[in-house]
């Protein structure tokens, strides 16, 4: 799933959610969000990134959400990626499709309940190393036709790409200092001493 030719490292600024829109032909006006599960993150950390669809299905008439496909780019130094798990009731195809690290379908598909997002995936990864980094998934319709994208089963059978991209500061793991410890070798010097001038 992870592709080393493809990934690599990209600077930023800070931990934060990063919204894109949709790149479309058609009058679809969903989101795509990619919520980052915690932040100051350190070196051994567990991150976990949910990618999230919103208004998924403002400009889609009478249709159905059925599958999504898209490629993932991350610095693989940087960030392990530990385990994808899928939305409940969304089957994985990724194997079938050579072009697309990560596919998925839902029968009979995903309708309009006026829900205000759907969740679509969530990333698990192990920060590895210091530095910013960015986790972005993308995808390619024209290049990989029926392979990339959202799906939706409608008037007009669209098919919608994408880009997202989420931003992660890794910092080193903090220093922990012994306060305990200092404070019982000054209570012990200041013992001694007071002995020694009785003395």
């Amino acid at each position: 799933m992870n592709h080393p030719q493809r990934t690599k490292m990209m600077r930023s600024f800070s931990l934060l959610t990063v919204i894109f829109c949709f790149f479309s032909l058609s009058s679809h006006a969903a989101l795509l969000k990619m919520n980052v599960s915690s932040t100051p993150i350190q070196v051994g950390n567990s991150v976990s990134v949910d990618l999230v669809l919103t208004q998924p299905f403002a400009g889609i008439t009478n249709g159905v959400l059925a599958a999504f496909g898209f490629n993932l780019d991350f610095d693989d130094s940087a960030l392990t990626l530990a385990n994808t798990l899928l939305a409940s009731d969304w089957s994985d195809d990724s194997a079938f499709y050579a072009n697309t690290d990560l596919a998925a379908s839902h029968f009979p598909g995903v309708s309009d309940t006026g829900q205000s997002e759907i969740l679509l995936a969530t990333f698990m990864f192990t920060a590895n190393s210091v530095g910013d980094f960015i986790f972005k998934v993308s995808s390619d319709s024209q290049q990989f036709l029926g392979e990339q994208g959202l799906f939706f089963f409608d008037e007009n059978f669209d098919s919608i790409t994408f880009d997202a991209t989420a931003n992660a500061t890794i910092s080193a793991v903090s220093q922990v200092s012994e306060p305990s410890a200092m404070l019982l070798l000054l209570v012990a010097s200041g013992f001694i001493v007071r002995r020694k001038l009785k003395a």
